[in-house]
């Protein structure tokens, strides 16, 4: 069996939160792979203005936002506001929907 490819990070992470509900229903597994997926620039389940606005975001530094669903077929977000390529930002993980 060939090892999963680790997918190629496109900005730095800096710091990340998540919503108590977050950990409460979304396994760790779970929320490491809708990182992993997040900083490769996979954006899981966004529609096609939201793709695009994430790309640009990486340039201009506004907000990007993924989705992604969990095992369990929970929907999570994973949203971020990059400064720029060369610094740190700040990430925030939901499952409802709510302002962090």
């Amino acid at each position: 069996m060939n090892p999963k490819p680790v997918p190629t990070a496109k900005f730095r992470l800096g710091r990340i939160v998540s919503t108590s509900n977050v950990l409460e229903v979304i396994t760790n597994e779970d929320i490491l792979a809708g990182i992993t997926q997040h900083q490769a620039g996979d954006w899981g389940d966004v529609p096609p203005e939201d793709r695009l606005a994430n790309d640009k975001a990486l340039i201009d530094g506004t907000r990007v936002l993924s989705a992604y669903r969990s095992c369990q077929g929970v929907v999570f977000w994973i949203t971020g506001i990059y400064l720029h390529l060369n610094r740190e930002g700040f990430n925030a993980i939901d499952s409802r929907g709510t302002n962090l």
